[in-house]
């Protein structure tokens, strides 16, 4: 893997609607137990009923191999458009749970979900084509592209937009990014996407 395309990825990736994109090599990023724990508690609604989420991805132990089998990654942060202080104005404060009972707050967060999705499979088919065959890409955040997923056993209505997020396949997003050198803030006024790139 040569620096210089490395450094053109993470320069597309801006083209393409990154805030921040930081290169990393792949040893360092943060596999971690904890990740996985919070989809369960507390429970996420998406467990095991979403294609792009646990138990329906490999294991921890099998991440962390696929990690060894590559050098580097570049970790992505893509803005969601929602800041604080407009969720708090336009949804007068509701809770999270109510949040997502929304319509116009979940129509606003997939469509933030796609244009992030379509610009990091955008980002994978650049990689391909400069010769790196294993290049794959991790979202951030439950996938959301379909109001329900079809879950165990059917298939997916995206299966070349979607992808399974870094915490799914239980890493550390932020300790990852910030390795990176990228800053991440919790919480935050301004939520981002942080996404990753594996390439090798």
């Amino acid at each position: 893997m040569r620096k210089k395309d490395l450094e053109s990825l993470a320069s597309k990736a801006k083209e393409y609607g990154a805030s921040s994109a930081g290169l990393i090599q792949a040893a360092d990023v943060v596999v971690d137990e904890r990740v996985r724990l919070k989809c369960l508690v507390p429970r996420c609604e998406h467990y095991s009923r979403n294609l792009m989420c646990p138990p329906n991805l490999p294991g921890l132990d099998e991440m962390r191999k696929t990690l060894s089998r590559y050098s580097f990654g570049i970790v992505l942060q893509f803005p969601i458009g929602l800041n604080q202080d407009q969720v708090s104005k336009e949804f007068k404060g509701k809770s999270v749970g109510e949040l997502l009972e929304e319509k116009d707050y979940r129509k606003r967060m997939r469509s933030s979900m796609k244009a992030m999705m379509e610009s990091l499979a955008r980002l994978e088919k650049d990689a391909l084509s400069m010769g790196y065959p294993f290049a794959a890409a991790l979202s951030g955040g439950c996938c959301s592209l379909c109001d329900d997923c079809v879950g165990p056993g059917g298939e997916c209505r995206h299966p070349f937009l979607s992808r399974p997020s870094m915490e799914a396949m239980g890493i550390d997003a932020a300790a990852t990014a910030r390795k990176a050198g990228l800053e991440v803030l919790w919480p935050s006024k301004e939520p981002l996407w942080t996404c990753l790139l594996l390439v090798d």
